[in-house]
């Protein structure tokens, strides 16, 4: 077993950012929009908390809002289980890094934004 943390294995950097977001689950032909949380975020990808089940390999949309509603496609890379229910923590890689706002970055003025 490695010494290295998750963390550091990140082929980018994470900012720890806490903002509302929502996710829709392409997976989910409810279409519901879910409730998540961002826990850190960069430019290559998220960590969140939802309840929302999650699996590796779903695609999801992480819809951020801003002045305008910002849709960023993704994909679960890993899914925390060791809550049976509940709020669970998922990581997230995003589908096209390219297309990541700047201002999703900014660790200014995002706490308590409502998605």
């Amino acid at each position: 077993m490695s010494d290295i943390s998750f963390a550091e294995r990140r082929r980018a950097n994470r900012h720890s950012i806490e903002r509302r977001v929502k996710l829709l689950v392409e997976s989910d032909r409810t279409n519901t929009h879910r409730d998540a949380v961002t826990v850190d975020v960069g430019t290559l990808g998220a960590r969140v908390l939802s309840d929302a089940r999650l699996s590796p390999g779903q695609s999801v949309d992480l819809i951020v809002n801003q002045d305008a509603p910002v849709i960023l496609s993704a994909q679960v890379v890993w899914v925390d289980v060791t809550e049976a229910s509940g709020t669970r923590q998922a990581g997230l890689e995003f589908t096209d890094p390219g297309n990541i706002p700047l201002a999703l970055l900014a660790p200014i003025a995002v706490r308590g934004e409502s998605a």
